[in-house]
Order: C-alpha cells, then sequence, then structure tokens
C-alpha cells in the first residue's frame, strides 16, 4: 500500500512536543573528548545497573538493557560532536519493554518522566566531574 502524500508529510512533520523530549533527553558539555564521554556514560549505566548490549565508538552509540518490574528497561544513547564544534551532546532515551503476552508483540514505549533523565544526567556530570579532577 502506498502512503497519501498527507501520510508522507506527516512522516516528516515534528510531532507536539518533540522540540520539549529532545531538551529533556539531551545535555550539551563543554569538551571535546568524545571517548571520555563515551567511558563515563559507560560507567554511569554499569552503576545504574544496566548490562551493556552494545557499543560503537565510530557512532558514538551505546546500547545497554535491565530487568525490572516484569519489563525489560533498554537505554539507547548518542554522543556526538554540537553543531558549533564546541563541545559534545549526549542524547538518552529510555524504553519499557513489556513481555510478551499469549503470543502478542512486544509493547515499547518511550519512558517520558522527566525524573528519569535527569537522574542520569546527574549522575553523568557528576562523573564527569571527578574524572575531569581526577577524584
Amino acid at each position: 500500500m502506498t502512503p497519501t502524500p498527507e501520510q508522507q508529510a506527516g512522516a516528516l512533520t515534528l510531532q507536539a512536543g518533540a522540540l520539549d523530549s529532545r531538551q529533556v533527553q539531551a545535555r550539551r558539555y563543554d569538551m571535546h573528548d568524545e571517548q571520555g564521554l563515551m567511558a563515563a556514560t559507560l560507567g554511569v549505566l554499569q552503576d545504574l545497573g544496566y548490562t551493556v548490549n552494545e557499543t560503537s565508538a565510530g557512532a558514538g552509540m551505546i546500547s545497554a538493557s535491565k530487568d525490572r518490574q516484569g519489563a525489560r528497561i533498554r537505554v539507547s544513547v548518542v554522543v556526538r560532536p554540537s553543531a558549533d564544534r564546541a563541545g559534545m551532546i549526549a542524547r538518552v532515551s529510555f524504553q519499557a519493554i513489556s513481555a510478551p503476552v499469549f503470543g502478542q508483540q512486544p509493547q515499547i514505549e518511550t519512558i517520558t518522566d522527566n525524573a528519569v533523565y535527569q537522574q542520569f544526567f546527574e549522575r553523568l556530570s557528576q562523573s564527569l566531574f571527578l574524572e575531569a579532577h581526577q577524584i
């Protein structure tokens, strides 16, 4: 089935709240060490009980997961230089994946609780501070 022009246009249009969620999910760090930011991110995820599933230093990507309260929590992090190349951006996304029931597909839901993202970035900032000051 071929998508209608309206469906095609809708796929290229930002949904309401997209900018808000991007602001919650991303932080800028005034540093140029992509590998250092990746290493700190890996450490934070492990400290939070996640198992790292995949990393790609070249793509600046980390994928990790953990089981919690009948669901699997999956986290994806992308680290990249900022647009002005004066810093680094870390963007994280948390998803809850429910176990399939009676042959149904698992339900995947993006976690939108700002506190989850705030906790992650607070820990990442602490880790970067401690590393920068060799504490």
